[in-house]
């Protein structure tokens, strides 16, 4: 897959082979990129711990490597999303970049959620924030690699219906 995005990191370099290990080394990334970070979205600094929730950084961590898997009744390492796992804090670095559709959209339950979604139907990669307008805090609430038809349309509707108007994207 050939990158022209000069601030997207590279994927990461994940094999089967090694699965026994790949965690730990996941681990070690998030915490140098998520925890020991000050990332920020626009001008809302990211938080990785959840108010009331003391294990939400882990619960993170395992939700942007994972994917469910209905064959056992839980998660499982998704490869994909791992190799992707630098993306997020770029993405969300980067959320005006042209390349980025980013729009905020309220979902059933009234929560206003922020999505950036980096060029559908190439590299296919969204993350999902919500904003704190009190604590003028933004927390993630996922982000992924988008590898099924029916998810892309039903972002890229969402996008539609957005509070915002999302602009066009190169």
């Amino acid at each position: 897959m050939s990158i022209d995005i000069p601030w997207l990191p590279p994927l990461l370099d994940i094999r089967v082979s090694h699965i026994s290990k790949i965690e730990s080394y996941l681990e070690c990334i998030f915490i140098r990129e998520f925890v020991n970070k000050d990332l920020c979205y626009l001008d809302f600094p990211v938080i990785i711990n959840k108010p009331g929730d003391p294990n939400y950084a882990n619960k993170l961590f395992k939700h942007l490597i994972t994917r469910d898997n209905y064959q056992y009744e839980g998660r499982g390492l998704d490869i994909e999303r791992a190799k992707r796992l630098l993306w997020c804090p770029a993405v969300i670095a980067n959320s005006n970049d042209p390349n980025i559709l980013n729009f905020d959209y309220q979902e059933h339950n009234g929560i206003i959620r922020t999505y950036l979604y980096l060029k559908p139907y190439t590299l296919d990669y969204l993350a999902i924030l919500q904003k704190n307008e009190k604590s003028h805090e933004a927390i993630i609430i996922s982000a992924y690699y988008i590898d099924v038809e029916y998810k892309r349309r039903s972002y890229l509707e969402k996008s539609k219906k957005a509070i915002n108007k999302p602009r066009p994207l190169n």
